[in-house]
């Protein structure tokens, strides 16, 4: 061993193992909220179309879209990252559909922040009642 190579090992074994660490520590932090993200779009589509099937036939356009987005933002989710459509059903028996769309952060670094995006889209039904009264 050479005399000014004392102690490189040691440096070598911390640069080794911040290097090894900090990708697992990125994708631990990411995972919860690409999972709360999915739930609440799956949670929004339903009560939308839930509202949507309930209201008929006096449907409110605007109250199935409000409470997608309540529900939403109870989950953390900012509103403008979210899409919300919501197709009436035209008579009884017929299926209300709720498209949601949520974007996701791509990496999501704690006390840094996010970057990139990608899109999840969940799409919910639900049958109008065919006894419903008008």
């Amino acid at each position: 061993m050479l005399r000014g190579e004392r102690g490189v090992a040691a440096i070598e074994l911390a640069f080794g193992i911040a290097v090894l660490l900090l990708p697992v520590i990125v994708l631990v932090g990411t995972l919860p909220v690409w999972v709360d993200h999915r739930e609440a779009a799956v949670a929004a589509a339903r009560e939308a179309a839930v509202v949507a099937a309930r209201d008929f036939p006096d449907q409110d356009p605007t109250a199935a879209d409000r409470s997608a987005r309540r529900v939403l933002a109870d989950h953390g989710v900012p509103a403008t990252s979210a899409s919300i459509d919501v197709r009436p059903a035209a008579e009884r028996g017929d299926t209300v559909d709720a498209t949601v769309r949520v974007e996701v952060p791509a990496l999501h670094v704690p006390l840094i922040g996010s970057f990139g995006a990608w899109t999840v889209t969940v799409v919910a039904s639900r049958r109008v009642e065919d006894h419903r009264s008008r």
